[in-house]
This record gives C-alpha cells, sequence and structure tokens, in this order.
C-alpha cells in the first residue's frame, strides 16, 4: 500500500508546487498572453491596452472612462500604499459580482537614475505604474451535464508614468480612443 502511495503525489505536495492563491487569483491570464491585443497611444507617453480571448468581446465591452472613474474611487483609500514617488507598481483590480479585488505588486528601481532640472540634479523614476482591470464576458457552453455560464476574461490595462495620472485624463478620452 505504502508503494502505492508513493507513486502519486499527495494533494498537499501538488498545491505546494504550484503558484500561489494570490498569483493564481491575480495573474492566471499573464499580461499579453491573449491572442487579441490594442493598443492606444495616450498624451505625455502613457498608453492603454485592451487584451481579449476573442475579437467579439469587444461588443461587451464596457464604458472605460466610467470604468476607470469607479476603480480610481476604489483605490482612494489605499493611496498611502500608492504615494511611494520612486516605486513602480502594479495594481490588479478584479471585478466580480461579489465585490472588487485588488492587489498592489511594487518594484523597487534597480538602481538610481538622475536627470538635471533647472541645473539641479534629481533623481527619477523611469519605469511605468500598472493599472490591470480583469472583467469577464459571460459565455454559454453545452456540457452533458446541462449548460453552463462562464464568464471569458478580458483586460483594460493603463501603462502611467505615475498612477496618479489617472486624474488628469480628459473626460472620456478613453472611449474617443476606441472610436477613432
Amino acid at each position: 500500500m505504502f508503494a502505492i502511495a508513493g507513486m502519486a503525489p499527495l494533494y498537499a505536495q501538488v498545491v505546494y508546487n504550484s503558484s500561489s492563491w494570490t498569483e493564481n487569483m491575480f495573474n492566471s491570464q499573464k499580461p499579453n498572453s491573449l491572442p487579441s491585443n490594442f493598443t492606444f497611444r495616450l498624451p505625455k507617453g502613457n498608453m492603454m491596452i485592451l487584451e481579449m480571448m476573442d475579437i467579439q468581446q469587444l461588443k461587451s465591452l464596457v464604458d472605460i472612462d466610467s470604468l476607470i472613474e469607479k476603480v480610481w474611487k476604489d483605490l482612494q483609500p489605499l493611496m498611502d500604499s500608492l504615494s511611494k514617488p520612486l516605486v513602480s507598481r502594479r495594481v490588479d483590480y478584479n471585478t466580480s459580482p461579489n465585490g472588487a479585488q485588488i492587489r498592489i505588486v511594487e518594484y523597487p528601481q534597480r538602481g538610481s537614475t538622475y536627470k538635471y532640472v533647472n541645473d539641479e540634479l534629481v533623481q527619477t523614476k523611469i519605469e511605468q505604474d500598472t493599472l490591470r482591470i480583469r472583467l469577464n464576458t459571460p459565455y454559454k457552453s453545452k456540457r452533458d451535464t446541462g449548460i453552463r455560464i462562464w464568464g471569458k476574461p478580458y483586460f483594460v490595462m493603463l501603462y502611467l508614468n505615475n498612477l496618479s495620472a489617472i486624474e488628469s485624463l480628459p473626460a472620456g478620452s478613453l472611449m474617443r480612443q476606441l472610436i477613432c
């Protein structure tokens, strides 16, 4: 019996060897891994990327400006965590009928960078911040057990020089990018 038990991995070992629950929750679809990507240039070197499993998901795309406004409002209680000026960060925001889930990952700069501004040497941040919002498009699949409703993920990602640049985006400017 011990020989048979030793042939199959124990459940705890499988969980231990897999990525963390947090990674599975927020990063199950790695950035730029979905087949349909659309990149939009924004002012001041900022960028928006829509990433989808299927181009048909464009039909169920939410109003991005309203979405960003809601996400920004939800992030306000966390602004102390987002205030380090020389740290790049990625904010993951998963939408859900049960409420949003938020994760913040910080990436300190490797080395220090400087530039002269008005003959004064100042330390600068080079990498951009990322806001990655996960949404789901419902779809039905037929199985032996009947019809099941699934959520097909898609992402709205903003790459910003600083996350606070969200406040300076002109009203309606993100949806206007899609129409043009």
